[in-house]
């Protein structure tokens, strides 16, 4: 087992102790980020081709909160924008992310 942080650590403080592959902490560091990618990507696209459809068929909608909505926006049919816990835009994905409140909100610039 590997622990991203000693990994970090060394690479922070220059130790280039090589590992039994002879790869550096910054050279694993790198295949642990490429690995961590190829997964969370193989992880979305079965959530987008399999799980959301066979949810929608059940008449199960996803609700996702998230801080950066432009990768939400991407996927979404409708969405909303709250502050401060009131809706103050909802509609399509695509009016959504055009709405001049968008950037404000999400960077606490937009309060009610």
């Amino acid at each position: 087992m590997v622990r991203v942080a000693g990994l970090k650590r060394r690479d922070e403080m220059g130790l280039s102790v090589r590992s039994a592959d002879g790869l550096s902490p910054r050279e694993q560091l790198r295949r642990i980020g490429e690995r961590t990618q190829q997964v969370a990507s193989r992880h979305a696209a079965v959530f987008l081709d399999s799980v959301r459809p066979a949810l929608a068929d059940e008449g199960i909608a996803v609700l996702l909160a998230e801080r950066f909505p432009y990768p939400a926006l991407r996927l979404a049919g409708r969405a909303c924008l709250m502050v401060s816990g009131r809706i103050v835009a909802e509609g399509g994905a695509a009016e959504v992310a055009v709405d001049s409140r968008l950037v404000p909100a999400c960077t606490g610039e937009l309060s009610l």
